[in-house]
Formats: C-alpha cells, structure tokens, sequence
C-alpha cells in the first residue's frame, strides 16, 4: 500500500488506527520512550497543554517524564476516525492514572481524563501518528491505601 491518503477507510485501516491507539499506551506504561516515538512520523508532532515536541527524537525525550511516575496504567476506551479534506483525523478518549507511592500516605493517583485529537500518515506501509493533541478534560489526585504493583 502507498504512503497516499485513501480515497476512504477500510476496515482494515480503522483497525490499524486503534491499534496504533493501543501500541501509544502500552509503549508509555512500558516507559518505553523509544517504541513510543516510533508510533510518530518521523517529523511528528505531540502538543499538551504545556508542552510541544517535534520529531521523533523529542517526542521520545519529551515522553521520558512520565518516569518521574512509580508507574502509569493508561485505558484507551472509544475512538473514531475518517478523511477530512484529504487527511485522516480521528479522536481517541482515554483515563490515565500516575502512580506514586509513598511511604506515609500510600499510593498517590494523579487520573487524567484525556481526549486525544490525532492526524494520521503511513509511513513505510504503516498508519503513524503525523500529529497529536492531548487535552486534559479533567485532572485530579487520589490518594489510596498501598496496593499491588
């Protein structure tokens, strides 16, 4: 298949695109960075509301954060995507949760509920994220009683 846009989205395609949804949250709960910038066009684009990171090489610095972290457990749930003007676009929602342990107060939890707004390219004969979006829908801290790791 070639690096074109689609004139629509198979089946397969919608599938390739959840998938690459999925291999983003596993690749960050693994921490790792390197797998997780691999899943971006090699001049991809990651924005949050505080940072933007360009090229694979940044985005996998940029991502290397979330190690401040104990460990992180990311639950991607619905996404959709289709071809807007010749580009495929989609959104993906998903709950985050940021595990510190302490030794006084257990385990911290900083949950995100996040909405992620995507553009998609193949490259190399694979769907890539060409640039993403995260934005925070609601953020907050739990603490909770020491848990299994």
């Amino acid at each position: 298949m070639s690096d074109t846009v689609p004139p629509e989205l198979t089946r397969e395609d919608r599938e390739e695109l959840v998938a690459l949804g999925h291999a983003y949250a596993f690749a960050a709960d693994a921490r790792d960075f390197k797998a997780f910038a691999t899943l971006f066009t090699p001049d991809g684009v990651l924005i949050s509301s505080r940072n933007h990171y360009t090229g694979r090489e940044a985005i996998a610095e940029g991502v290397s954060g979330l190690a401040r972290y104990d460990r992180t457990f990311h639950f991607v749930g619905q996404s959709r995507h289709w071809i807007d003007g010749g580009v495929v676009r989609g959104e993906t929602y998903c709950i985050a949760h940021h595990f510190t342990e302490t030794e006084d107060e257990g385990t911290r939890d900083r949950v995100m509920y996040i909405h992620y707004r995507d553009e998609y390219a193949r490259h190399e004969g694979a769907w890539r994220f060409a640039h993403r979006t995260l934005g925070v829908v609601w953020a907050g801290q739990e603490d909770k009683p020491a848990g299994p790791s």
